[in-house]
């Protein structure tokens, strides 16, 4: 999937977290710096380091024992993302969490061959047809599909960068899906992961996906919600996924449940934020649901409650997500 998501985007998104009192935790304020290559790298500790943008945001686990990485971004991005984590981690990242099928959070899965991949059960086949119909969708024109990689993330990428990506288009057509394939899947808890950093993994029910996990590090009071959590921008959601909005409120207040006032909380997209965010991202729901009763009570029907774009929800990016998202609550209220 493509996003328009720019640097004025960006800017929106900064502007509404600090206009709405959503910012991040006092630790982390002033800690994003501008980054050069491709990603703005936020270093949360010592330990724990954050890549925003290019696709979801990616966590780097740096332990006593072993590293992991959340997530590996976009399909052509992931060799690029290895390097960095290595370098940043001091050494090799032994384990890959990805938080749902999503191929902007699993299309740079194949890059960590050597690295033991983990995800939720229901998103074993999604990712490899994701994978698949990446691949396909590059076709011959490389070029293009560059440029739409990088209008899509607003990326500016450097010689060396697109060179890299062009390189890697038109060799696609030797990468098998399969590559991508999580080797260890799990159900409702995984926390048996020696990093020597505690790390705990849970799906609580379709959400966002079928396939969400969110993770919580209780030694440093940091969680990744995933796309459980889209921060400044409308949440994307398909109905074909899985997913649906009661059970992503459900996901999302176990998430809460666990958070204190100084929680760092990881979106899937957006800045680094606190509880305030995923609260904020439940009650975006109950609004939204609310319109749509409204609107079904006076009998319209699903193509003009599709329509509809409440008002308090203008500051939000994304809004080309929002009328799939106003038909899928409508079915699930009908």
């Amino acid at each position: 999937m493509s996003w328009e998501f720019d640097r004025r985007d960006f800017m929106i998104l900064m502007g509404t977290a600090t206009a709405a009192g959503i910012g991040m935790p006092r630790a982390l304020r002033g800690m994003i710096r501008p980054s050069p290559n491709l990603f703005s790298w936020t270093t949360i500790n010592p330990q724990l380091h954050v890549a925003i943008g290019a696709g979801g945001n990616s966590l780097l686990v740096k332990g006593a024992t072993a590293s992991a990485l959340v997530d590996s971004k976009v399909l052509g991005l992931g060799n690029i993302l290895l390097r960095q984590s290595v370098e940043i981690a001091g050494g090799p990242v032994q384990y890959l969490f990805n938080t749902h099928h999503h191929g902007d959070h699993s299309g740079g899965n194949h890059s960590f061959g050597d690295s033991e991949c983990i995800a939720h059960a229901n998103a074993a086949t999604r990712i490899v047809d994701v994978a698949r119909q990446s691949i396909e969708e590059i076709g011959d024109d490389t070029q293009g599909w560059v440029d739409l990689v990088a209008n899509s993330w607003g990326l500016e990428l450097n010689d060396s960068e697109r060179m890299e990506l062009l390189n890697f288009a038109e060799t696609i057509g030797d990468l098998d899906p399969d590559s991508f394939a999580p080797d260890q899947t799990f159900d409702r808890r995984l926390q048996h992961i020696d990093t020597g950093i505690e790390l705990n993994w849970r799906h609580v029910g379709p959400g966002h996906t079928d396939n969400d996990a969110y993770l919580f590090l209780p030694e440093h009071n940091v969680l990744h919600a995933g796309d459980l959590l889209f921060f400044g921008s409308h949440p994307f959601m398909k109905a074909s996924d899985g997913g649906n909005t009661v059970g992503w409120q459900r996901s999302l207040a176990a998430a809460i449940a666990i958070c204190d006032d100084e929680t760092v909380v990881i979106p899937g997209h957006g800045v680094i934020t606190d509880k305030t965010g995923l609260r904020a991202q439940s009650r975006y729901f109950d609004r939204l649901r609310e319109v749509v009763i409204a609107a079904m009570d006076e009998g319209r029907p699903r193509e003009l409650v599709m329509e509809i774009e409440p008002r308090e929800f203008d500051h939000l990016i994304w809004k080309n997500v929002l009328p799939a998202l106003m038909g899928i609550m409508y079915d699930e209220l009908k």
